[in-house]
């Protein structure tokens, strides 16, 4: 069996089980491992004894995948940098109806740590149970409180951050169509911007948030609101431009999520079709301004999602305007698999090469 010096009590029982997932549980090695200040893996290993160390404890996950590869050598050296502080994937069962069950997400966590990643979001519209609101997510897939939990606890113990990524304005049409809540739409797929009962409700889509996670991240979406404002806000309220709109219901989400200690980000999209005169995301004579960095809470994350394009100096353009709205700017690409059965794996190469 392998024996580890130094091993954080943290990562001891999913070690265990990463192990076991890896056919590594019946090797026999003394592994030691040495922390840095150095954000490099470095592996050495002489017949049955290895030395790894690591400027990230996580990263031990990463060295055995590794060091596996290089079992059938005596001797082994091998290093390498982690470039990015935070990196993992999004895993979005809501839209397609298909969300991916305790035991299966388990296995993909497993498969994460051995590549290296410290993070993982689920991202969830009405797909989890809120205590005390039985209609939402009502007929669909959805995790339960102490799925999240039992989640959150076996991602901890992988070295990986499992983020809460829900919706708290659009994106919400399987919800909104029940009767329940019909009257906190404003389109069919958006919530109603200014109604008390609205931030009743997100509340507690926030604080389930915080009884279930760790982290002290969540992403609350906020992104594809598409006709924002047109709809029975417009009846209730009269025309008022998507950008005061937005910014009114920003702030009281970011309250919110204030309440419950948590750092929050978003996706960006509509601060560009907010501004676009041709109502799109990808408009390139968007230019923000002073009014619009101060709408952006201090402190609120802006996740850039580009799934689409092939050359460098656009990411850089968009990362450019907004890192002007906020300091704290994310990227999200795509894998190529998005509502349907298969990845088309040379296009998601083609795409993700320029955007890194």
């Amino acid at each position: 069996m392998i024996k580890f010096v130094n091993l954080d009590e943290r990562y001891k029982s999913g070690m265990q089980d990463f192990l076991a997932f890896h056919n590594m549980s019946e090797l026999s090695f003394e592994i030691e491992l040495i922390a840095s200040d150095d954000d490099v893996i470095k592996i050495k290993k002489a017949k049955d004894k290895v030395q790894i160390t690591l400027g990230r404890e996580y990263q031990v996950f990463r060295a055995l995948t590794i060091l596996k590869m290089h079992l059938d050598e005596e001797d082994f050296n091998y290093s390498e940098s982690c470039y990015f502080k935070t990196g993992g994937p999004m895993f979005d069962g809501s839209q397609a109806n298909a969300l991916m069950n305790v035991e299966t997400t388990k296995k993909i966590l497993l498969i994460l740590a051995g590549m290296g990643f410290n993070m993982m979001m689920l991202y969830c519209e009405d797909c989890y149970e809120i205590p005390g609101e039985p209609y939402f997510g009502n007929m669909r897939p959805k995790y339960s409180v102490a799925d999240f939990k039992d989640l959150d606890d076996y991602a901890y113990s992988l070295g990986i951050e499992l983020i809460p990524c829900i919706q708290t304005l659009g994106h919400l049409q399987t919800l909104i169509r029940k009767n329940h809540y019909a009257e906190l739409s404003d389109q069919p797929s958006v919530l109603l911007v200014g109604d008390e009962k609205v931030y009743e409700l997100i509340e507690k889509m926030i604080s389930t948030m915080a009884e279930c996670f760790r982290s002290r991240r969540i992403h609350l979406g906020l992104d594809e609101a598409w006709g924002l404002g047109l709809g029975r806000y417009l009846i209730k309220n009269g025309y008022k431009n998507r950008t005061e709109i937005m910014g009114q219901h920003l702030e009281r989400v970011y309250e919110l999520s204030q309440k419950y200690g948590f750092k929050p980000m978003m996706w960006c999209d509509m601060f560009f079709s907010s501004k676009s005169k041709k109502d799109a995301y990808w408009d390139p004579d968007v230019e923000f301004d002073e009014h619009d960095r101060n709408a952006v809470p201090e402190g609120m994350g802006l996740v850039y999602w580009d799934y689409y394009h092939w050359n460098v100096q656009h990411y850089e353009s968009y990362i450019d305007k907004l890192k002007y709205l906020s300091d704290d700017v994310i990227f999200a690409g795509m894998a190529r698999n998005c509502a349907t059965f298969g990845s088309h794996y040379k296009t998601g190469k083609l795409l993700t090469d320029p955007a890194l």
